[in-house]
């Protein structure tokens, strides 16, 4: 049977804090929490969900009784077998900080800003949908960059400071930059042996299986 796992927002009703330790300022531990999920089939639920936390302050996030959590749990027949709190839910205030600037943007900046505003969503949706994706899938990551970033520029370049003169500037400038950069890190990093996974999460995403 496949597991199905659902995410939705909660609402952290009670905490229970017995089984955290406290390390100066490093908790360590799981934190119990009784949530109610505000959405989905699940929704009006209540239900017990753990918050892990690692003693790592830069992925750890500590709950109190009101706090909006999103909720990750497995349910079958309306049964919810296995919850874990995801972090606090900060989707709706995202996409409101989002609209406001692009709201600036446009009002300051007029068809100028609303050109930069497509730019930003291209880069948004080149990195999302096709650089990770292929980083992901071993592809080689300085010539994949090296491709997107090329597009990336061009589209702001082009797209900002227009079909011309100046727009052909700013891009010769900003290509032969990455050249540069991307020439030393293709013939020296096998001599250097620097594997690139010296980031906090980069055990992530050898345990899920990306290496």
């Amino acid at each position: 049977m496949i597991i199905k796992y659902h995410r939705e927002r909660a609402k952290v009703i009670s905490v229970d804090n017995s089984d955290v330790h406290q390390h100066l300022i490093i908790r360590t531990g799981n934190q119990e929490l009784s949530v109610k999920i505000l959405g989905g089939h699940n929704k009006g639920q209540k239900t017990k969900a753990t918050n892990r936390l690692q003693g790592k302050v830069e992925f750890d996030e500590f709950y109190t009784k009101g706090d909006i959590i999103l909720l990750e749990f497995t349910a079958q027949n309306d049964i919810i077998h296995s919850a874990f709190a995801r972090g606090r839910y900060r989707i709706r205030i995202e996409v409101t900080l989002a609209i406001s600037v692009s709201l600036l943007l446009n009002l300051i900046g007029g068809w100028t800003g609303f050109k930069a505003l497509l730019s930003f969503l291209f880069t948004a949706l080149m990195l999302w949908k096709v650089m990770f994706p292929r980083f992901l899938k071993g592809e080689d990551p300085i010539i994949i960059a090296l491709m997107i970033m090329t597009l990336i520029t061009g589209s702001i370049c082009f797209l900002v400071g227009g079909l011309n003169k100046k727009g052909l500037v700013a891009f010769s400038g900003a290509f032969l930059g990455l050249l540069i950069t991307c020439f030393p890190a293709q013939f020296f990093h096998k001599g250097f042996q620097i594997h690139g996974a010296g980031r906090p999460v980069a055990e992530m995403l050898l345990y899920s299986g990306f290496f």
